[in-house]
Formats: C-alpha cells, structure tokens, sequence
C-alpha cells in the first residue's frame, strides 16, 4: 500500500496506566472504528514506516483507551509518543453519491464563490466540538473556516474544489 492508502485516525499523546494503555483522541469523535480485533496502523519512530497493530480492547467514555496487542508497557509506548494512528481506506465504508469523506478535501484547491478565481488550499481540519473546521492556506496566509453552507456553499469532490466565500475581514 502506498502512503495515500492510509488515512489518520487519532493522534496519541499520552499513554494510560502502566500496562500500555493508550489515550486516543480520535478526529471524529463520533466515531467508533478501534474496537477488539481492529487493525490499525501508527507512524514509525522514523516517521517513514507505518507498524502494523491490532486493537485488543478500546474503553469508550469520557476518553477512548484503546489497549493493542503487543503494547504491554508504558515505558515502551512512551519512547514512540506522540504518533498517528491510521486506517487503510479499504476499511472505509461505503458512501451514497452524495457523501464524501471529509480527509478527501484534503490539498483541494479553494475557489472564490463569487468569481471562480482560484485562492488557496486546504490544508487540513478539525473539530473543536461544535462543528468542522477548515484550516485553508489562502494568498499565502493560514484561514481557519467553518464548514458551514453559508461560507463553504459548494463542493466538488470529484475534482477537489472547493468554493467558499471569504470572511469580511479577509
């Protein structure tokens, strides 16, 4: 699989007890993918290879801990924080034509709404639990906006557009 083929998940900060257990915040807090049995993937200490694991239990509740086979100490897990945890694609489900995935937005380029004139890119987003956020890089300087119909009214996810009215004081 190459690097595009895995997407991230969670970002690991901090481990949980001292038997391995990882505190996992996932990108999608509504998500509930890492259950027994999951294979996930996190980012070598390199930072070139992906180490392949499986999920042994994941308690969700006020945090996710998520404990993986072979993860068994905290002061080995300690020496790979913080890392990435990915999924490969092909474990995604499925979507209707009208729905996309939000990572697939990611590097599209950002268009005027009004005069279709190209300004920037997204670079990534988040979700500060109220709603989306784009972080976008627009004339060379970083935009935090968010996903709502008012300034992102059109997305062409076929060919990565993305067309957004900028904000007043832009």
């Amino acid at each position: 699989m190459s690097e595009t083929d895995y997407i991230e998940l969670a970002r690991v900060n901090r481990p949980h007890g001292i038997k391995g257990g990882l505190s996992v915040v996932l990108h999608n807090k509504e998500s509930k993918t890492l259950q027994k049995g999951s294979v996930v993937f996190s980012r070598g200490v390199d930072d070139q290879n992906f180490v392949k694991w499986t999920v042994d239990r994941a308690q969700y509740g006020n945090k996710l801990i998520v404990y993986l086979e072979g993860m068994n100490d905290r002061t080995e897990l300690e020496k790979l924080l913080p890392f990435d945890l990915f999924i490969p694609r092909e474990h995604f489900e499925d979507l209707s034509s009208d729905e996309f995935y939000l990572v697939d937005l990611i590097n599209a380029k950002v268009y005027d709404f009004e005069s279709h004139q190209e300004i920037g890119v997204i670079e990534n987003f988040s979700d500060n639990g109220m709603q989306t956020i784009f972080n976008m890089k627009i004339d060379g300087k970083e935009l935090l906006l968010p996903y709502t119909d008012y300034f992102i009214p059109e997305i062409d996810v076929k060919n990565k557009k993305v067309f957004i009215r900028l904000p007043e004081y832009c």
